[in-house]
C-alpha cells in the first residue's frame, strides 16, 4: 500500500513542477482543500489547480528524504519535506496530506504546506 501512495505522491510533484493543473487537479478528491504556506484556505479541485496554474516558473519542488505515510483502511496520510533550490536561494517546507481510497484510486482530500524560514 505505501508504495502505491508514495506514487500518488510523486504524481503530485511532478503536476505541480510541470506546472499541469489538469493533472493536479485529477489527484484531488471531489470536496479537496488546501491550505498554502501563506495560510490561505483554499477550496475544490478547480481552485487548488488554479494555484498550479498561477504559480509563476520556479525551480522545481523535490521531495526531501523519505516521505512518512500511514493508513488506516480507505484513509492515509503522508508528510513529508520539500526543497526548492534555485539560484543560490533555497527554499524549504513540509506538506502533509490526507488521502482517501475512492473508486478511481487515492485521492488527496486535504493538503497543508507549512513553509519553512529561509537560512541565509
Amino acid at each position: 500500500m505505501k508504495p502505491e501512495l508514495e506514487t500518488v505522491l510523486d504524481r503530485l510533484v511532478e503536476a505541480w513542477n510541470s506546472r499541469d493543473r489538469t493533472r493536479f487537479a485529477a489527484l484531488l478528491a471531489p470536496q479537496s482543500d488546501y491550505v498554502t504556506g501563506a495560510a490561505e484556505w483554499v477550496e475544490g479541485p478547480d481552485a487548488i489547480a488554479g494555484l498550479v496554474e498561477r504559480a509563476e516558473p520556479g525551480p522545481d519542488v523535490t521531495i526531501d528524504g523519505k516521505p512518512s505515510v500511514r493508513v488506516h483502511g480507505d484513509v492515509a496520510s503522508v508528510t513529508f519535506r520539500w526543497v526548492a533550490r534555485a539560484g543560490g536561494r533555497t527554499s524549504r517546507g513540509v506538506m502533509t496530506g490526507v488521502l482517501v481510497r475512492t473508486p478511481r484510486g487515492w485521492l488527496f482530500d486535504r493538503l497543508q504546506n507549512t513553509d519553512l524560514a529561509e537560512k541565509p
